[in-house]
């Protein structure tokens, strides 16, 4: 029985989950009306995780929430490791409701064959790289274009998913900035 901090809101919560060397990864589903179709993982942001946090962490705390329930990556204490995409005010006009967040994915995220008999590898490429999906998902997929991944999810949550992923690609990044390579390379002498 569900209750009222488990009811679900308007507001949802996605990630963008990149490993450098494989690409975005996205989540295979077949539902009747749209067929066989990619997802980004994320989901609803529920009612008491808002009265609990407020609307800013609710929306990253059920962003990890849904990456563990479908994919089981479980960065729920590593919330640090999320980043939120800030968006111009265009673009989030268009997403509406819909929060996204950015994860680097790194190989020793994948889950283990020995915690899980029932793990899977993606469905593109060979990269050792597993995870235990939830019953919604039928397989995984890394796609390094993004153009490509886009179209991919472009029947997930009303193309919003496209949208974003489109706009991550114009994103101020701290890490592209020329002052923060000077400093990287001042913090390694």
């Amino acid at each position: 029985m569900a209750t009222d901090s488990d009811e679900r809101t308007e507001q949802r919560a996605f990630i963008l989950a990149r490993h450098s060397r494989h690409g975005l990864m996205l989540l295979q589903a077949e539902k009747k009306k749209k067929g066989i179709h990619f997802q980004l993982p994320g989901g609803h942001v529920d009612k008491g995780e808002i009265d609990k946090l407020g609307l800013a962490d609710a929306e990253v705390a059920a962003a990890a929430r849904e990456l563990f329930e479908e994919t089981g990556l479980d960065l729920r204490s590593h919330l640090q490791r999320l980043r939120r995409c800030r968006f111009g005010a265009e673009v989030q006009k268009r997403l509406g409701t819909r929060a996204f967040f950015e994860v680097d994915l790194y190989d020793e995220d994948s889950l283990h064959h020995n915690s899980r008999e029932d793990l899977v590898a993606p469905i593109t490429v060979e990269t050792g790289f597993l995870l235990h999906l939830s019953h919604e998902h039928t397989g995984f997929a890394f796609e390094k274009d993004l153009q490509r991944a886009a179209d991919m999810t472009s029947k997930h949550s009303g193309g919003k998913c496209s949208i974003a992923i489109m706009a991550t690609q114009s994103l101020y990044r701290p890490e592209d900035c020329c002052l923060e390579g000077v400093c990287k390379l001042c913090k390694g002498k």
